[in-house]
């Protein structure tokens, strides 16, 4: 250890060292460019220009229709067992977010809001609720699984709950 009493000395040998530690860092330390190199202006000539998509795949489900989200306690309304006028039943459900029509005793159809009390399914059948749910009109009932049109008419199946 080296010890310096006299003020000057002691800032000489400040000086040196600070001169010989800044010179150590300078060997050690890569070497910086004093410019950075030039960007082009323009891409190289060899990249071909990009033609406008005139389509676009797309896979998995997509529908065509706007959902209508229903607010928490909407469902409420219409989460019953209507008797058509035709002699069948249709029971509405829900479990967690989905929506379900299911004609008397044949597999549930997953239905999908589109607008306050109108409900559509993928296979075209359409649910319109009326009367805060107490009436319902449902348009392609033979498209659901065991839904039939009355045989001596042709009139759209109706209830009321």
């Amino acid at each position: 250890m080296l010890t310096v009493s006299h003020p000057l000395n002691r800032a000489a040998l400040l000086s040196a060292a600070l001169t010989l530690s800044g010179a150590a860092l300078a060997a050690q330390a890569p070497a910086v460019p004093a410019e950075p190199p030039a960007v082009p202006a323009e891409p190289p000539a060899a990249t071909p220009a990009l033609a406008p998509l005139s389509s676009v795949a797309v896979t998995g489900r997509a529908s065509t229709k706007q959902r209508y989200h229903l607010a928490p306690n909407e469902f409420l309304d219409y989460d019953f067992l209507y008797t058509l006028d035709n002699g069948q039943y249709i029971r509405m459900s829900r479990r967690v977010n989905r929506y379900y029509a299911r004609v008397k005793n044949e597999a549930e159809v997953e239905i999908y809001g589109q607008r306050p009390g109108v409900f559509t399914s993928e296979n075209g059948t359409e649910l319109v609720f009326t009367n805060n749910g107490d009436d319902l009109v449902v348009t392609g009932l033979d498209k659901m699984p065991g839904g039939r049109l009355t045989l001596t008419d042709n009139h759209t199946p109706s209830a009321a709950r």
